[in-house]
């Protein structure tokens, strides 16, 4: 909540085309020894595998799976609140998805394409939702209890798919000693 920044642009699954024309630039000046670029465009492009695999092991919980499902992409564009869908990873989660075997609508408020469907029809069809690109459109959406929403941005205010487990607390594990005792 850091007010001076409320209008910066926030990115979507990556930093967008700039992050690797601006890495292989700075890669080059320094002699092919800028490994701090490298890892940082392995994270970026690794995030939807990432977010893939916490989907998994959250639905594998439930005894579910990917395949067969319906899932929906919410936004489509490598930034929200615009229509550049240059290098957007939103679209490698789509390849992942149906690698995995599910079924794939996609949707964009800002762009318009014969392969996307509107918001209205994917949360109609769809029981598993991604947040590809979190436009502020969106935090208007309402999810019926049969959606699971994967939000790793945390851009709706629920339903928010966690990065990492969560630590123990400290009492979690003084009333884990207290019980084992």
């Amino acid at each position: 909540n850091y007010r001076r920044a409320a209008g910066f642009p926030r990115s979507g699954f990556t930093a967008g085309p700039c992050l690797f024309k601006d890495t292989m630039q700075l890669a080059a000046y320094c002699r092919h020894t800028f490994s701090l670029g490298h890892a940082a465009m392995l994270v970026n492009e690794t995030m939807p595998d990432s977010v893939l695999e916490l989907a998994r092991r959250h639905l594998a919980q439930e005894r579910r799976q990917l395949a067969g499902s319906r899932c929906g992409i919410l936004g489509m564009a490598f930034k929200p609140d615009n229509d550049d869908l240059r290098e957007s990873l939103a679209f490698k989660l789509r390849r992942l998805l149906l690698w995995e075997g599910a079924e794939v609508l996609c949707t964009d408020v800002y762009m318009r394409r014969d392969d996307f469907v509107d918001a209205a029809r994917l949360l109609e069809r769809c029981d598993l939702i991604f947040v590809g690109c979190p436009h502020r459109e969106y935090r208007q959406l309402r999810f019926d209890e049969r959606h699971q929403v994967f939000d790793c941005w945390g851009a709706l205010g629920h339903h928010s798919l966690p990065i990492a487990p969560a630590a123990p607390s400290v009492a979690d594990a003084t009333t884990a000693t207290t019980s084992a005792a």
